[in-house]
C-alpha cells in the first residue's frame, strides 16, 4: 500500500488530481447503489460534478506532462507516428492550449445539453419518477369535503353509479391545500408564505413514488399524528424551487400562512428530486389536519390509471366536481409548463457557450495555422528527403486532427460523468442527437482549418524554406 502511494506521489500532481477524481467517481457510484449519500447527506449530483471537473482539469495535467516528457524528446526515426508525436511535443503549450479548448467547449455544451429537459421525459408513469407514477392531476376552486379517493365519498359527492364504476380502476389520492404564493420558477417574486399540502407522504414513501430525501421528520409526525407544541412543522419541497427560489436547504426555517394568518413556522427537513410539486410545500396530512382543521377540505386531487383511461377518467371529474370549480390536466403538460422556464436559462447558458465555442474553433484554427507556418522549412526538407506535398498534407492533418480528437474525447468522458446521475435518472431524455453534432461540427472544424493551413504554407516555392534550414 505504502509502495501504491509512494507511485503516486512520485508521479506528479497530473496523477495525484486523476486519482482523486477516480476515487470521487467511485465513492459516488458506491453511494448511489448502497444509499449512503442519503445518510451522509450528499449530493450525486454535487459529487459528479466535482468528480467531472477534476478529470478534466487531471487529463489536461497528464496531456501537458505526455507532451513535455514524452512527444518532445521521443527518438525512432521518420516514421509517421513518430513525426506526429515530434511536431505535437514541439510547442506543448500550444498543443496543450489546442486541447484544453475544445475539451472545455465540449465540457460546456455536454453539461448544458443534458441537463435539458424533453418532452419524453415526462411521458414515464414510473412510481419513481417525476410524476410519482400519477397520470392527472385535478384542482378545484372550492374545497370538496368528502374524500373523492374512495367510492363511499364519490357517491356522497352525487356521482352517478356509471361515474363510480368508471373510476372504479383509477386510484385517487385527496389532498388538503391551504393557500399560500406560488414556490416555483413561474413566480417572478421570492413568496414569503409558500402554498401548503397535506399529502401522506409515509405512504408514497413506502410505494416508492417520486424521488424524496427526507429526514423522517415528516413520516415520523404522520404516523404520530402531532408534533411538540410550538415546535416548527416538518415540510418538504421540490429540490430546484428549494435551491433557487426560497433560497433554502435541508434544516433551515421559513414559515407559511396559518389558520386566521398568523405566522406559521417550519422547518424543511426533505427534497424532492424532480416532481409535481414545485409550487408547495408539502406536510403530513395528520399535522395540516391539527393546523388548519379539517374544514379546508381537499382542493388536489392526483389520478394514477391506464394511458387509455386518461381523457375518460378526466371527463368524468370535470363534469362530475363540475360546481366546485374543477381544472385538469396530465401531469406531463405541469412538467412540461415547469421544463420549458428552466429550458429557457439553459438555452442562455448554451448560446453562450456555443459562441464561447465559436470563438475557440477560431482561436484552435488561428494556432494550427501558426504552427503549420513556422514549420514550413521543416516541411521544405522533408519534402527533399522524399516525402511529397500530398504526404505531407496528410501528416499535418492527422496531427492536428489527433490533438482535437484528444480534446474532444477528454472534455466528453469528463461531461458524461459530470452528469452520470442525471442520465441515469429514471425519465431521463438527453438530446444525444445535438451533443454528437456539437462534436463533430468541432472537429470538423479544426480539421478542415488544418487542411487549409497546409495547403496554404505547402503551396509555391519551397527553396525559401529549404534554405532557412
Amino acid at each position: 500500500m505504502s509502495g501504491a502511494v509512494s507511485r503516486v506521489k512520485r508521479s506528479g500532481p497530473g496523477s495525484q488530481t486523476l486519482a482523486l477524481a477516480l476515487a470521487l467517481a467511485s465513492a459516488a457510484a458506491g453511494s448511489i447503489i448502497a444509499g449512503i449519500l442519503e445518510v451522509a447527506d450528499l449530493s450525486p449530483v454535487l459529487v459528479f460534478s466535482v468528480a467531472g471537473a477534476l478529470l478534466l482539469a487531471s487529463g489536461l495535467t497528464a496531456a501537458r506532462g505526455v507532451l513535455v516528457q514524452r512527444f518532445a524528446r521521443l527518438g525512432g526515426g521518420f516514421t509517421r507516428t513518430v513525426l506526429i508525436a515530434r511536431a505535437a511535443g514541439r510547442h506543448p503549450a500550444r498543443s496543450l492550449a489546442v486541447i484544453g479548448l475544445v475539451a472545455s467547449a465540449v465540457f460546456v455544451v455536454v453539461t448544458v445539453a443534458a441537463n435539458r429537459s424533453g418532452e419524453g421525459a415526462y411521458q414515464t408513469q414510473e412510481k419513481g419518477s417525476a410524476s410519482g407514477g400519477f397520470s392527472l392531476v385535478v384542482r378545484t376552486a372550492l374545497p370538496v369535503q368528502a374524500d373523492l379517493s374512495t367510492g363511499k365519498g364519490q357517491t356522497a359527492l352525487g356521482f352517478s353509479p356509471a361515474s363510480v364504476s368508471a373510476l372504479r380502476k383509477a386510484k385517487i389520492v385527496a389532498l388538503r391545500e391551504a393557500p399560500g404564493e406560488d414556490a416555483s420558477c413561474l413566480n417572478l417574486n421570492q413568496p414569503k408564505t409558500p402554498r401548503l399540502l397535506g399529502v401522506p407522504l409515509q405512504e408514497w414513501q413506502r410505494e416508492g413514488r417520486f424521488d424524496i430525501v427526507s429526514e423522517g421528520a415528516v413520516a415520523k409526525e404522520e404516523k404520530q399524528g402531532t408534533g411538540q407544541a410550538g415546535a416548527p412543522l416538518s415540510a418538504v419541497a421540490d429540490a430546484a424551487s428549494a435551491q433557487w427560489i426560497l433560497k433554502k436547504s435541508v434544516g433551515d426555517s421559513l414559515t407559511a400562512a396559518g389558520r386566521g394568518g398568523r405566522s406559521l413556522p417550519l422547518r424543511l427537513t426533505g427534497l424532492m428530486r424532480g416532481s409535481l410539486f414545485a409550487s408547495e410545500l408539502l406536510v403530513a396530512e395528520s399535522a395540516f389536519v391539527k393546523e388548519f382543521g379539517s374544514d379546508y377540505g381537499y382542493q388536489r386531487f392526483l389520478i394514477a390509471c391506464e394511458a387509455a383511461d386518461v381523457p375518460s377518467v378526466r371527463q368524468v371529474l370535470l363534469r362530475e366536481l363540475e360546481s366546485f370549480g374543477p381544472e385538469a390536466e396530465t401531469t406531463a403538460a405541469l412538467l412540461s409548463r415547469y421544463a420549458r422556464v428552466q429550458n429557457t436559462y439553459l438555452h442562455a447558458f448554451a448560446s453562450l457557450g456555443g459562441l464561447g465555442l465559436v470563438l475557440g474553433t477560431l482561436g484552435v484554427v488561428a494556432l494550427l495555422l501558426r504552427n503549420v507556418l513556422e514549420r514550413r522549412g521543416e516541411m521544405a526538407l522533408l519534402s527533399a528527403v522524399g516525402f511529397d506535398r500530398h504526404a505531407l498534407v496528410q501528416l499535418v492533418l492527422l496531427e492536428n486532427s489527433a490533438l482535437l480528437a484528444c480534446g474532444m474525447i477528454l472534455g466528453s468522458v469528463s461531461a458524461l460523468l459530470a452528469v452520470l446521475p442525471r442520465i441515469t435518472s429514471v425519465g431521463a431524455d438527453i438530446a444525444w442527437g445535438t451533443i454528437a453534432c456539437v462534436m463533430v461540427l468541432t472537429v470538423g472544424t479544426g480539421a478542415i482549418g488544418s487542411w487549409i493551413a497546409a495547403r496554404w504554407s505547402l503551396g509555391g516555392d519551397l527553396l525559401e524554406g529549404l534554405r532557412s534550414e
